[in-house]
């Protein structure tokens, strides 16, 4: 019952956005090389849930989120971003139609157009907001257990 309180009280997901070590706790979290921040479909993977999950929130939710640290960046701009984080070795590759960022765990597809990026507190609270996802209902009972 007390879970209900995240996904309909703003002020309670604030209270508890600085939780972002409460992701690690429930499961590995795979971020893209030397960044703290991930893709959307890195976040749908880490919450076992659809990528179209994650856009639905992140319309509902934009306004928090990009509070958060959450960004949208054009394929050029994208790639500027991860090259600065990377600037002594090469993780990306250009493809037909996308470029692929080279991780510790394998590859991530990104497109030319339009990448959004969500920092740890973006994935924490996406994890107080996503419905249907075990591993979201993890996160929210580690968040409440911490009290």
């Amino acid at each position: 019952m007390e879970q209900i309180n995240f996904f309909e009280d703003i002020n309670l997901r604030d209270d508890y956005i600085s939780r972002v070590d409460t992701l690690d706790k429930v499961k590995d979290l795979i971020l893209l090389p030397n960044m703290s921040m991930a893709t959307t479909e890195q976040v749908a993977d880490y919450y076992e849930v659809p990528i179209e999950a994650i856009r639905n929130i992140t319309k509902e939710h934009n306004t928090e989120l990009r509070e958060d640290g959450f960004v949208k960046n054009a394929g050029k701009a994208s790639q500027k971003l991860i090259n600065k984080y990377n600037p002594k070795r090469k993780v990306i590759e250009n493809r037909v139609g996308h470029f692929i960022v080279v991780t510790e765990n394998g590859e991530v597809q990104m497109s030319y157009s339009t990448n959004a990026f969500f920092s740890k507190r973006a994935i924490l609270r996406i994890g107080m907001l996503v419905r249907d996802s075990l591993v979201g209902r993890d996160v929210r009972l580690a968040l409440k257990t911490v009290d």
